[in-house]
């Protein structure tokens, strides 16, 4: 009977990780989609509205940006994403995806590479994001974006 009860709790654990694990995917993928495509309600439903968010990532140069909380969070990315000058939408691949669930907390490390202007050549960059589990829905609490800045992949080549 102790057996039969362990399995049927290991059972379902792994099947509860596992639909976390889809539903974390499915946020990860449209909190890039929105923001590349320059939608800002949807980016910003993918995220928790409080001062424990951040985003972190480097610069071109060498340096490195940061903000803290929702409202720099949000001034900087609603600043991008509403910008009318900026038509870019570049294509982007996730691969080599790994997410940790820890019950409402989670976390995914994964490559994405993103296209140029016009999608013909993609770079590498090195994602890190936490995310929280708020009412049933998985949301972003930490993004950390480390750019290769180098335009070296074609399609073909990912």
């Amino acid at each position: 009977m102790f057996i039969a009860c362990f399995a049927f709790v290991a059972m379902t654990t792994a099947l509860a990780q596992s639909a976390d694990q889809e539903a974390i995917k499915a946020v990860l993928q449209k909190e890039t989609y929105t923001a590349y495509q320059h939608d800002y309600e949807g980016w910003k439903s993918c995220w928790v509205h409080d001062n424990t968010v951040f985003i972190g990532w480097n610069n071109r140069d060498g340096s490195y940006s940061v903000r803290q909380g929702w409202d720099g969070v949000n001034e900087l990315v609603k600043g991008w994403l509403t910008n009318p000058a900026d038509t870019r939408r570049p294509d982007f691949i996730n691969k080599n995806m790994l997410i940790v669930v820890e019950g409402s907390l989670a976390y995914a490390t994964y490559d994405e590479y993103s296209g140029n202007d016009d999608n013909s050549k993609y770079t590498l960059s090195k994602i890190f994001k936490v995310l929280r589990k708020v009412n049933g829905e998985w949301k972003f609490v930490s993004v950390c974006s480390y750019w290769n800045y180098d335009y070296k992949y074609t399609k073909g080549e990912l």
